[in-house]
């Protein structure tokens, strides 16, 4: 295909009606292509238990209202795309831009007004694709993670473990200091609160039925 005729197709490629724009969707012009293929994401595959949830930028200097920047990554400018994926295969099952029109999931599921953004942001896209009540464990890192989340996700059916900053809101407060290699626990209910120092502290929040833990250490990998 010519260059022309690949700029002639993408300069008319159009699947939304200008004329039913009211301005408060910025994702309008792609709107019905995005969610049909958020759609066909969970239709098309059988996942397993195992879920993932992160955040990827997608580059992007142009002008966009909810373009996000952030001096500390790789790619500085972009649209900031929450996921959440099988563990296992890496599978996208969903995603979700944070604009404005995508910013209101978790009402598809009760929750409190009180409820922090980051816990809102992981439900609210668990429950547009249909993913609560179902059994699923979903792995976060520190910047979702929260006892706050644990309880939501418990009482919508869905186990959850990750990595958490050990400041968040209703964590265990006692200080121990720990030597490398040693570890201490704190459970209540089915959420254990797990506290282990190699280099430093690690700090983690597991919920599940029923806990077996074990640590494995991996040599340094050596360039060259």
């Amino acid at each position: 295909m010519s260059l022309k005729r690949s700029e002639s197709i993408l300069w008319n490629f159009h699947v939304s009606y200008n004329a039913d724009d009211d301005g408060s969707d910025p994702l309008f012009k792609l709107r019905p292509c995005y969610t049909y293929l958020k759609q066909k994401f969970l239709e098309a595959y059988s996942l397993s238990q195992n879920l993932s949830f992160d955040e990827a930028i997608c580059p992007y200097k142009g002008r966009l209202r909810f373009k996000v920047y952030n001096p500390m990554k790789p790619t500085k400018f972009g649209i900031k795309i929450y996921e959440v994926t099988e563990s296992d295969s890496g599978y996208l099952l969903g995603m979700n831009t944070g604009s404005t029109a995508e910013t209101t999931f978790h009402e598809l599921v009760d929750l409190s007004d009180e409820c922090s953004t980051t816990t809102k942001i992981v439900v609210g896209l668990l429950a547009f694709c249909g993913l609560l009540n179902k059994g699923h464990h979903v792995y976060l890192d520190n910047y979702y993670n929260s006892p706050e989340l644990f309880e939501e996700l418990t009482l919508l059916g869905t186990g959850a473990c990750g990595t958490i900053r050990a400041n968040r809101k209703n964590m265990p407060t006692a200080k121990i200091k720990l030597d490398p290699g040693e570890s201490v626990y704190r459970q209540k209910d089915n959420v254990l609160a797990l506290k282990f120092h190699d280099k430093r502290d690690v700090n983690m929040l597991n919920y599940s039925l029923r806990y077996r833990c074990s640590f494995r250490s991996f040599p340094q990998k050596h360039r060259g």
